[in-house]
């Protein structure tokens, strides 16, 4: 959540894009994220070209309960990344 305050900030509650001293970001919820499913797992890519307009990166946040995992892929055009909050495997 993106606090809000005399510093130019606004709330992440927003629906468009919020000012914050002299840039902006666009907040996008997750339940209007492109969502895919896979085995036990859930993706929602939050930032992606169709969205925001980025061309080298893609952030997803990726759900998997124990047991599952997510289809076998590779992003050629995009960089990507982990940052795993819990779990193991």
């Amino acid at each position: 959540m993106i606090p809000s305050g005399p510093d130019n900030t606004e709330s992440s509650k927003c629906h468009g894009p919020v000012d914050l001293a002299g840039g902006s970001v666009k907040v996008v919820q997750l339940r209007k994220a492109k969502a895919l499913k896979g085995d036990k797992s859930r993706s929602f890519q939050l930032i992606n070209p169709e969205n925001v307009g980025s061309h080298r990166f893609m952030i997803t946040v990726v759900e998997v309960r124990p047991g599952g995992s997510t289809p076998a892929h590779e992003h050629r055009t995009v960089e990507s990344m982990y940052y795993i909050l819990q779990g193991r495997g």
